[in-house]
């Protein structure tokens, strides 16, 4: 387990001990969903690791800026954004040894790195062009390729599970933040780069955070077109229709709840999971993601909070 050296001795030797206990345990119990988590100074701030199923918390880096990417294929990685000597760059961390690559080697700036589903490409924002635009690099090493162009404020890339596309955010110009998604068909193909961007929600406000759902129909994001910072849901059906998606009504899934962060899906595509701080303290919630087409409406199911 990574551990930052900037705790004092004491506290870093149990700190220590208890993630390789903890890993440990982790280790010897059946797999589980697992997500990382941005706990804020009144709990012990930084970055941290929760095995979902078994309600275990592994701290990563004390730092709460960092950014880290779970790599879907081999939950033990995470892909970071860090500038040691520095220079952004992305680098490759296993959390549980602490051994550390460095993915990316380009003068300006490269981070917010997203991994494909089977962990072997990573999508990133890089100036290296002279204007921050998404790129596409394979883990083991090869040429980047762009893959948006002619957008600003690009952010929250997510590929989709058949790995032939990225979502992305991009600020239009009256400072709206939409989802727009390109294809990555030139990683692998001989075939132009950027390869047929779309936009997908045009809210008015922002939309954040997306997340595509296991079998590639739904993607789930985060907006505050209703005052709110809730959580929504649509279908990708319309991705592949000349008509497009700017008609398309977003579900929404919850009321006021000021989502945050970590949104996700379940392994099996049933539930959706997001940190909400609307009780003065991040806690871990889950719901159906048809919860609105009950009749009970989408009730919140506690999976973790940082307090009693």
């Amino acid at each position: 387990m990574r551990i930052v050296l900037r705790i004092g001795f004491g506290l870093l030797i149990m700190t220590t001990m208890l993630a390789l206990a903890a890993g440990l345990v982790g280790r010897l119990l059946p797999p589980s969903d697992t997500l990382l988590l941005k706990l804020p100074g009144k709990f012990s701030p930084g970055i941290y690791l929760l095995d979902v199923g078994h309600r275990l918390l592994y701290p990563v880096d004390d730092r709460e800026t960092v950014a880290y990417a779970l790599d879907p294929a081999d939950h033990d990685w995470a892909a970071y954004a860090d500038n040691p000597g520095g220079n952004w760059d992305v680098y490759r961390l296993n959390l549980f040894t602490g051994e550390s690559h460095r993915l990316t080697d380009s003068p300006g700036y490269d981070g917010q790195a997203a991994w494909s589903a089977d962990g072997q490409w990573l999508a990133l924002l890089s100036d290296r062009g002279g204007r921050t635009n998404i790129f596409g690099i394979a883990v083991n090493g090869g040429l980047a390729k762009e893959l948006s162009r002619g957008l600003d404020l690009k952010s929250d890339l997510a590929w989709s599970p058949d790995g032939k596309r990225i979502i992305f955010g991009t600020r239009d110009s009256n400072g709206t933040v939409n989802l727009y998604v390109t294809g990555t068909a030139c990683l692998t193909e001989n075939r132009r780069c950027p390869d047929n961007v779309r936009q997908l929600t045009s809210s008015g406000r922002g939309d954040y955070l997306p997340a595509w759902s296991p079998d590639g129909h739904w993607i789930a994001f985060l907006s505050d077109r209703g005052g709110h910072t809730d959580v929504y849901i649509v279908d990708t059906t319309c991705l592949d229709t000349t008509a497009g998606c700017i008609q398309q009504n977003a579900r929404q899934l919850t009321h006021g709840v000021r989502a945050t962060q970590a949104l996700s899906w379940s392994r099996d595509g049933q539930t959706l999971r997001f940190v909400a701080e609307f009780t003065n303290h991040p806690v871990l919630y889950s719901i159906p993601f048809d919860c609105d087409l009950h009749p009970g409406g989408c009730v919140l199911q506690t999976l973790f909070t940082t307090t009693g």
